[in-house]
């Protein structure tokens, strides 16, 4: 059913005929297919995948049954398994899972990470205005290079307000003033104006819908409606809102309401048009007669029909005749009644939230062929695939087993929606489609009848129904009914509406975009413009529902005819593209090649559309040996693009080089535009790296370290490898990035020795890999007491870990993992037996708001460096607090520091109310020691062999070569008993020097050679050092005999 009722002015009632995005209630199939996890996830459990180490084929039952145990041993259970037998999805606690990590067995353990839907729909209004045809004609969902946007237009929308948060209007630029006392103008409580605005300039953003304007127009609101879409008597004033549209700029004003005429508005709309060059454009109306509706009637408005996807005028659609002759319209572009026409009919855009989703989708695919759909209100949603199958009228008690585990088709009438769509699910049948018995879709509602468990139903148009029922019964059937809602992070809404006024603003916005195309107000006159629209419209013939039958030329119902954006485009080149800006794009904007192989690259050069004359092109500013040629030049309209082929690459020196072009107009050398590209150039692969820290066998590191580098020149991207093994045959985690550092996304197993190495890569190729380097994690000390917390005793219940031995603390963490309810009533505290230390890591914790955390089961590692104190970071939720995060303690842990972690440590749990009870599961502490990773003395890798030197020869010889640092570190060079000719770099180790005749009589020198490490350790070797003069024979050792 369609509700025909028009934004009034003094009464606003809106255009809310067809609304298709109320929330549906989850399916039955929904509910099987994921209720085990969401009662692990309340019970604490987490999404991991596990990949275990190989098995054979034959091993693979075995297998699994082994896996499948091993995990509900820690408490999990596997919620999918993969082709691969050896992964498997499974829910986890946070410290089962770190156990599993610690399995011979595994070889990897990963939360699963969270994705989210972020697709963009395009209405079918903005297609059917040509809009896309002007700004994205190759359907990238890019706005194409030159291409008119709106930018530079400012549209003024009166309505209901402005959603402002939505995520569909973030990066727009908005302003706006409200009416009504005590609301914003960024505000709407009713949706009308975000809709009609999201219409006009939704962005491009890949999120949710775009408008007729990609999000480049500037938008002034003035919100003359109160949040309950009622004119509010004393304070909306439509002229006075015009008015501050013109006062704030605005080039066209998109009014989707009406009411009463009045002589002072007239004349309002009648200035503006006149003299300050405004576009006025309105709803004719949604009373489906042949009354006229204003402002819409005004001769200086546009008055805007509706239509429907089949360019059909729509039933509610107002068709008021002319007083003027359509033959012989006034010379002044005026006119009275409808003038044009644009998409009105289920149009889909921007909603304020809450409720907050996605764009609903509402589809069939069969066989492959999709068909759309609306929603039928009250039916579950989901997604579902089955057999197709003919079910009639499916009235009650016509129900066949056939029709079980099927998607079963229906045709509208004689009994109510809610009824077939219960005698499907009643019958075993999976989802519900509901086609027309007449011409054209509908959308239904089960108005609170449709029974549990709910199951998805979609309202087809007579057409598509009548198709599948004689062509595609049997055929596989794929039934969405999405609502939106599985976007749980999105900002605002979307929904579906009809109505004169959702035609409106996509010909307010089509206005500005034609307006924008050449040069704006100050080029072309709204007069001008207007007629323009008029003139490029598609004519419109058929029967209005209800109404009457329209024909060739002007008609009351549709106008001129359909806005065509892209026609209009092309009409108005003609008409004023003498005075049209040429524009130029260039792509790609930033090209990376290797010289070594490459020789020659093109650019593509795009004027913009709306200049229509010819273009001569230039390249300036090229690398040094290079040079280039255009496929075309001059550029003659209508030709807009020519490809500059830049040539002689190979063995062009590594840089960064800009070449730029210009496009000039052969007619008026001052009409000129300009780009450029960035052309990044790599002579070879980058060197191999030199890491930096953890340093090499370093101890005691954390279980999510921070691996780093140094940069490489050249390079544009890292390839980071972790492993347990030295060969990095099994590679535990690997991560590219562009930067010199990364930390790992999950911890490591505790006391466990880890390899890693780094390679730097560009265009050219993956590098060398550099050293490999090893670090060992830190070691964990944990009880598992799983003893009663006593209820209501401030003595509470003491687990004690003895530490065998242990140097210095210098940081301490502590895990707390228990099984209790209402976590207000625990104080918990941690002493170093014998120190006269005891600090408290919680004390009766409250929530963020302030009261009593009535939050369960607390699962957290208390540190000195988090965020958030976990005394007033509780949540009333199970668990209490996010499972396995870090929260600040009470006291510092930073008392124990000094302290030797040998020795008992005592975790008191007291539980200081009655009723709620509980256990303590697990605690570890966490160290770091004093000292930090162990340094190791440089080593000798090979000894430097004995020397014999002419004098007057020069020396040079490279003792670094005689060292080894086990950690890496970079070592000092000194040296003592050398003649005195002779030197030592401190950094490179080499000698170098000429031997004198007056140190012959020393001879033979005993040359000591140090290396140092950053550390002061250090190793010393030596050789001996003859100086001859010439033809002096020396033995090593003495003769043999």
């Amino acid at each position: 059913m369609t509700n025909r009722r028009n934004i009034r002015r003094k009464a606003l009632v809106l255009a809310l005929s067809t609304l298709v995005s109320a929330p549906f209630a989850g399916s039955a199939l929904a509910e099987v297919s994921s209720k085990h996890a969401a009662t692990a996830k309340a019970e604490g459990l987490q999404p991991y995948y596990v990949r275990y180490k190989g098995a054979s084929s034959a091993q693979k039952d075995l297998t699994a049954t082994a896996i499948a145990e091993q995990i509900s041993s820690l408490g999990g259970q596997i919620t999918h398994r993969f082709s691969n037998p050896r992964l498997v999805s499974v829910m986890l606690s946070d410290q089962a899972a770190l156990a599993l990590r610690g399995s011979n067995d595994v070889e990897l353990v990963e939360r699963v990470p969270e994705h989210k839907l972020l697709a963009q729909v395009t209405p079918w209004n903005v297609d059917q205005f040509q809009a896309r045809d002007i700004w994205d004609k190759d359907r990238n969902g890019e706005v194409d290079p030159g291409a008119p946007d709106g930018t530079g237009i400012k549209v003024c929308i009166i309505d209901t307000g402005f959603y402002a948060p939505h995520d569909d209007f973030q990066g727009i630029t908005v302003d706006g003033h409200s009416q009504i006392s005590g609301e914003q103008w960024s505000e709407d409580g009713n949706g009308h104006g975000t809709h009609v605005a999201g219409t006009v300039n939704a962005m491009n953003n890949d999120v949710g819908v775009v408008g007729v304007l990609p999000g480049k127009a500037e938008l002034f609101i003035v919100k003359i409606f109160n949040n309950s879409g009622v004119w509010s008597s004393g304070e909306s004033d439509l002229a006075a809102a015009a008015e501050t549209c013109r006062d704030n700029g605005a080039n066209v004003i998109s009014m989707s309401l009406g009411g009463p005429s009045s002589s002072v508005e007239r004349d309002v709309f009648q200035d503006l048009y006149d003299n300050d060059g405004i576009l006025h454009v309105a709803a004719a109306g949604n009373d489906g007669d042949n009354s006229a509706s204003y402002p819409a009637g005004y001769p200086s408005v546009v008055s805007v029909a509706a239509i429907d996807q089949a360019e059909v005028a729509a039933d509610f659609t107002q068709y008021p005749p002319t007083a003027n002759d359509p033959n012989s319209p006034p010379a002044n572009s005026e006119w009275d009644v409808v003038e044009l026409a644009g998409g009105g009919v289920n149009v889909l855009s921007t909603w304020p939230g809450p409720p907050h989703g996605g764009v609903p989708a509402y589809l069939v695919n069969v066989g492959g062929s999709e068909f759309s759909a609306n929603g039928i209100e009250g039916a579950g949603a989901g997604t579902v695939s089955a057999e197709l199958v003919s079910g009639g009228l499916c009235a009650t008690g016509t129900g066949q087993p056939s029709w079980s585990g099927k998607v079963v088709i229906c045709e509208r009438g004689t009994v109510s929606f809610a009824e077939k769509v219960n005698t499907v699910k009643d019958a075993g049948g999976v989802a519900a489609l509901l086609y027309n018995n007449a011409a054209g879709n509908f959308s239904g509602t089960c108005n609170s009848q449709c029974t549990t468990p709910l199951i998805p139903a979609l309202s087809l148009s007579q057409a598509d129904g009548q198709n599948l029922v004689a062509n595609h019964i049997g055929a596989a059937t794929t039934v969405t009914a999405d609502d939106g809602s599985s976007c749980t992070d999105c900002i605002g809404g979307y929904n579906s509406i009809s109505g004169t006024s959702m035609a409106t603003p996509g010909v307010a916005a089509g206005m500005s975009f034609i307006w924008n195309a050449c040069g704006g107000p100050a080029e072309v006159t709204n007069k001008e413009l207007r007629l323009l629209l008029r003139d490029s419209a598609k004519d419109l013939s058929g029967q209005q529902p209800g109404g009457p039958a329209y024909g060739a030329g002007w008609d009351p119902s549709t106008g001129w005819g359909l806005v065509q954006l892209a026609d209009a485009l092309e009409l108005g080149n003609q008409r004023f593209g003498s005075s049209c800006a040429i524009g130029l794009g260039v792509s790609p904007g930033l090209t990376e090649i290797c010289s070594a192989s490459a020789s020659s690259l093109p650019f593509t050069l795009t004027l913009g559309d709306v200049f229509t004359g010819t273009a001569n092109l230039s390249a300036t500013n090229l690398p040094a040996g290079t040079s280039g040629n255009f496929s075309v030049n001059p550029v003659i309209h209508p030709v807009k693009q020519s490809v500059y082929t830049l040539s002689g690459l190979n063995g062009l020196a590594g840089g960064l080089y800009s070449v730029d072009f210009e496009a000039v107009d052969a007619a008026d050398a001052g009409n000129r535009a300009s780009g450029s590209v960035n052309l990044s150039v790599f002579a070879a692969a980058p060197a191999a790296i030199t890491l930096g820290a953890p340093a090499n066998n370093a101890t005691d590191q954390s279980l999510r370290p921070t691996l780093s580098w140094t940069a490489s020149s050249g390079a544009s991207t890292y390839t980071v490898e972790v492993s347990t093994s030295s060969d990095f045959s099994s590679i535990l985690a690997t991560a590219t990035v562009n930067g010199t550092s990364y930390t790992l996304p999950s911890e490591l197993n505790p006391s466990t020795t880890y390899y890693w190495r780094v390679r730097a890569a560009n265009i050219c190729g993956s590098g060398a890999n550099s050293q490999v380097r090893s670090f060992t994690t830190g070691v964990f000390y944990c009880a598992t007491p799983g003893a009663a917390i006593p209820d209501n005793t401030p003595a509470g219940l003491n687990s004690t870990i003895t530490v065998p031995s242990g140097a210095a603390l210098t940081d301490l963490d502590v895990r707390l993992r228990a099984t209790h309810t209402w976590s207000n009533d625990l104080t918990v505290t941690l002493t170093k037996v014998g120190s006269g230390t005891t600090i408290r890591l919680l004390e009766e914790p409250t929530t963020s708001a302030g009261g009593g955390c009535n939050g369960d089961n607390p699962n957290l590692i208390f540190d000195d460096a988090a965020a958030s104190a976990a005394n007033n970071s509780c949540v009333n939720a199970n668990p209490g607090w996010t499972a396995g995060g870090r929260f600040r303690p009470v006291d510092a842990l930073t008392a124990f520091n000094g302290t030797s972690l040998a020795g008992d440590w005592t975790l008191n749990v007291a539980d200081n109310a009655g009723l709620d009870t509980g256990t303590l599961d697990e605690w570890c502490l966490m160290p770091a020691v004093s000292g930090g990773p162990s340094n190791q003395a440089p080593i000798i890798k090979a000894p430097m062999s004995n020397r014999s030197v002419q004098m007057g020869a020069s020396a040079s010889w490279d003792a670094a070569a005689a060292f080894e640092d086990p950690d890496g570190d970079d070592l000092q060079y000194s040296m003592t008993g050398a003649p005195g000719s002779l030197s030592i770099d401190a950094d490179t180790g080499m000698i170098t020097g000429t031997l004198l005749e007056a140190e012959i009589s020393a001879t033979p020198y005993v040359i000591e050679v140090t290396a140092t490490d950053t550390g002061a350790m250090s190793v010393t070797t030596s050789f001996e050092l003859v100086v001859t003069t010439v033809n002096d024979l020396v033995f090593w050792g003495g003769f043999e005999d």
